[in-house]
């Protein structure tokens, strides 16, 4: 049996980019531009980027936007807000 989990959530996964993999994939494959204060000679090692991924889904085209929860926007805002 489950058992219910009483925590706040923040992401669906959470996942720390410490070889540059997936930041990478992000740089080559963004619509858009990739930011520019994260150079792509960046020493992940010693500097890994954490990634809040949050996973939608549709049955439609997808054209619609998609909803955030207060949290999830509260946690992007404070990300974005602590590396400038």
């Amino acid at each position: 049996m489950l058992t219910p989990r009483i925590v706040k959530e923040t992401t669906d996964f959470k996942y720390e980019d410490k070889v540059g993999d997936l930041t990478r994939l992000f740089r080559t494959t963004c619509e858009g531009t990739f930011p520019s204060r994260i150079p792509e000679r960046r020493d992940m090692s010693s500097h890994p980027i954490t990634y809040f991924i949050e996973v939608k889904t549709t049955t439609t085209t997808g054209t619609e936007a998609f909803e955030l929860s207060t949290q999830q926007y509260d946690l992007v805002s404070s990300q974005l807000s602590s590396e400038r």
